[in-house]
């Protein structure tokens, strides 16, 4: 989608805020349209006592896209939407196999770097296979210790708190969850007066 120079200054006039006290007021004007011939609740649900008090208290973060930059047009609500934001986590597939190889592993490669000089040929082949024993299983150093590190936090973890509900998480990443989301219908001859291209939707287009 291209826009003109025009059309990207009639964006930029836009302002997103954060709902709060001062423009609780515009919640009133939400129309949302029809989909499929259906109503949707979804502005009933954005401007619900629930969903305000919890952006209130900042479980979740509700915003409207506004246009007022125009002194000689009211301000109308355009677009609006709630987010909620939080830790995702992955948690571990490494097998009891997995842990074992890996385990054996670290120690085989470290009597080897100590002792090899006073190891006997017999002793360095049978540790030489234990390492390869892994290594054909996909396991190598890097990740071997990466096990291992992971499996002797699990056990202190359930040792210091003993429970079964304990998820065995490998990784915590930042995740953001798009809660409600809706244009408003009363804009839609606002909208029109700015001209847009045609290929993708009012909604699309500000968010």
């Amino acid at each position: 989608m291209r826009i003109s120079n025009e059309q990207q200054a009639i964006l930029e006039r836009l302002r997103c805020v954060r709902l709060d006290k001062t423009n609780e007021s515009m919640l009133s004007a939400i129309s949302c349209p029809l989909i499929n011939g259906q109503e949707t609740n979804i502005d009933r649900l954005f401007k619900s006592d629930k969903e305000v008090e919890a952006n209130r208290t900042n479980t979740v973060a509700s915003y409207l896209v506004i246009d007022d930059a125009i002194t000689t047009r009211p301000p109308i609500l355009m677009l609006f939407f709630s987010i909620r934001t939080g830790e995702l986590f992955r948690q571990t597939d490494y097998t009891p196999e997995q842990i074992e190889l890996a385990t054996d592993m670290l120690h085989a490669l470290n009597i080897l770097q100590k002792n090899k000089s006073s190891l006997s040929q017999n002793e360095i082949q049978f540790l030489r296979k234990i390492i390869k024993k892994a290594n054909d299983k996909g396991i190598y150093i890097e990740q071997a210790q990466k096990i291992v590190d992971f499996h002797t936090s699990y056990i202190k973890d359930t040792k210091n708190e003993p429970s079964e509900g304990i998820n065995r998480v490998l990784e915590v990443f930042s995740g953001i969850e798009l809660k409600l989301f809706g244009v408003n219908d009363e804009a839609r001859a606002r909208w029109q007066s700015f001209n847009m291209p045609q290929s993708r939707g009012m909604g699309e287009t500000l968010f």
